[in-house]
């Protein structure tokens, strides 16, 4: 069994299968924090819309054209059943890759 990942950003929904991010804050759920920092880095479409969620593996999340200083991103998941999702442990594992130029 599987949760369903969002491809396209939606909001959260109680009662159905869906699992997804953001990196912004947010009021339903209350959970997140916005980008903290003096740096350029940007969030990318889909994952910068407050109580928007979505995921789709291999997505870039956060880019920036120029050198970044501390900048702080807050990554927030969601996850949500529907009642006929069947009981059990269900896992997922993500990588965070951060790749620099020079």
């Amino acid at each position: 069994n599987t949760i369903a990942a969002l491809a396209a950003p939606d909001v959260s929904r109680v009662g159905v299968s869906q699992f997804g991010m953001n990196l912004r804050a947010n009021s339903s759920p209350s959970a997140g924090q916005n980008v903290v920092g003096s740096g350029v880095g940007v969030v990318a479409a889909g994952y910068n819309t407050p109580n928007f969620f979505k995921y789709a593996s291999g997505d870039v999340l956060v880019s920036s054209i120029d050198p970044e200083y501390f900048r702080l991103f807050t990554a927030t998941y969601i996850v949500n059943v529907g009642a006929s999702q069947s009981p059990g442990v269900y896992v997922t594992t993500l990588q965070y890759i951060a790749l620099a130029s020079f």
